[in-house]
């Protein structure tokens, strides 16, 4: 019985973690390239190296024409995702960057000055079963760096209270059933 309760609890907390799994192929581009991106305009001086937040790779982009990097997910339409994200620019002088869910615009740097990596996190509710993930920049003279792009659903709060229920049931079935 112990048994039993056990691998129902274990089971829909698997349920609850993959709910919340990261949809971005290579968000943190560890593979050491673009695997999962498509790359689109100037990317003459971009690429996967030693620009990074975490790990051993990161993106850097520096083009005078403007270049992009995107990724498409599947999503489902009412649902909340976190989009989230780090950006740092090296240096100041005549750039632009921006990233967008699904072609609205959720981040806007324009000559924006240096800058070490920052987090952004936008929660934004789907409203097509496939969303498109895009950054676009350019910079002279010098590179933005992004690195760990993850998109989350965000679990309704019902669904938290009824993992939380079904947790405090195992465990007074279990309480029940042990011998004094």
């Amino acid at each position: 019985m112990v048994r039993n309760n056990f691998l129902l609890v274990a089971a829909m907390l698997a349920a609850c973690a993959s709910a919340s799994a990261n949809q971005i192929v290579n968000g943190d581009f560890e593979t050491g390239d673009f695997s999962g991106w498509t790359q689109s305009g100037g990317n003459v001086a971009t690429g996967v190296g030693n620009l990074f937040h975490t790990g051993q790779y990161g993106y850097h982009a520096g083009t005078v024409q403007p270049g992009a990097l995107t990724q498409t997910i599947n999503t489902m339409i009412g649902e909340k995702y976190d989009f989230k994200f780090w950006v740092a620019n090296g240096y100041g002088g005549t750039n632009s960057f921006s990233a967008s869910w699904n072609g609205n615009t959720v981040l806007s740097l324009t000559n924006a000055q240096g800058f070490l990596y920052t987090f952004y996190t936008y929660q934004i509710t789907a409203d097509t079963v496939q969303t498109e993930i895009k950054f676009t920049y350019s910079h002279v003279p010098d590179f933005y760096g992004f690195d760990d792009v993850a998109v989350e659903h965000v679990p309704e709060p019902q669904m938290a209270g009824l993992v939380f229920v079904m947790l405090a049931a195992g465990v007074l079935l279990q309480f029940k059933s042990s011998p004094a």
